[in-house]
């Protein structure tokens, strides 16, 4: 069989090659998208390219925390840094913070435990709980007397000596505190872990250290601010969170309500629910 071209043919395809020649070569065309698929595909490349080198992070990036909260939170602090009147507080290195939590609402004695850290870390403690009063091991290992009072020390000697005496001199504000958690610890979780160490140590007998130390943990990447949250008894404060740990505070006096890793569940706990310096181990601040 011989094909046999229609008539037309040569026609219609010379007028195809012609439009064609008239027509702008795709590849070449330029082309607009509006604003919010612009963002999606550059989100998505983002994206693409974050998955890409997953492998090569160690650790996944922080979630952005909504700023808001946070700035109203650090402005709370402020207030309280102005209006709330420091304890006199000595910071003779024999004496020992006393802190008195609760695990239940009440004064159930099985729920309730005392506790006595040596100021300045190098004297053993003591713990009064359900199982009685027995000592403790000394806070710091390797304690060294007359170390210099900066933030170097209040990171490396966590106590309350070190801590008050660091945080009043000029230019150890919590930006020169958080840099020094960033250079010590090893990654987010254990700066905030450490802030939370530093909250139990010696951060409970004054406002001014409190509000120091929760500015500090306010810049870690990630952490986010929840206000309405209560502790064990009842207590509702505003939570400064990261991943499970909490630091929960009453924002109206900086007052700290409880810490935790989160490992339990449930409220935020065991509660504090009062803080002293006493002269001697295993007893309480008279009344």
């Amino acid at each position: 069989m011989i094909d046999c071209p229609l008539p037309d043919a040569d026609q219609r395809r010379a007028a195809l090659l012609a439009e064609i020649t008239r027509t702008e070569p795709v590849a070449r065309r330029r082309r607009f998208l509006v604003p919010a698929l612009a963002a999606g595909a550059v989100a998505a490349t983002v994206a693409i390219a974050a998955l890409a080198g997953a492998g090569l992070r160690s650790d996944p990036p922080a979630p952005v925390a909504d700023a808001k909260p946070i700035q109203d939170l650090r402005a709370r602090l402020d207030v309280v840094d102005r209006t709330v009147k420091p304890r006199e507080l000595g910071f003779n290195p024999s004496d020992f913070v006393y802190v008195q939590t609760r695990t239940t609402p009440g004064t159930d004695p099985a729920g309730t435990t005392e506790i006595w850290v040596n100021e300045g870390g190098g004297s053993r403690g003591a713990i009064l709980d359900a199982k009685g009063l027995r000592t403790t091991d000394p806070l710091l290992t390797q304690w060294k007397a007359g170390a210099p009072q900066n933030v170097v020390s209040a990171v490396k000697y966590p106590t309350y000596t070190y801590m008050s005496g660091a945080q009043g001199l000029r230019g150890n504000g919590d930006e020169a505190l958080y840099a020094e958690l960033r250079r010590t610890a090893s990654g987010n979780d254990a700066i905030f872990a450490k802030v939370r160490l530093m909250l139990r140590n010696g951060g409970l007998a004054s406002p001014a250290v409190r509000t120091w130390l929760y500015r500090a943990a306010l810049r870690v990447p990630g952490v986010t601010v929840r206000t309405g949250v209560s502790d064990a008894v009842g207590r509702p404060g505003t939570a400064l969170t990261l991943g499970r740990q909490v630091i929960l505070i009453d924002p109206d006096d900086g007052s700290l309500l409880a810490e935790s890793d989160g490992a339990s569940g449930g409220p935020p706990g065991p509660a504090i629910v009062s803080t002293a310096l006493v002269p001697y181990a295993g007893v309480p601040p008279a009344k």
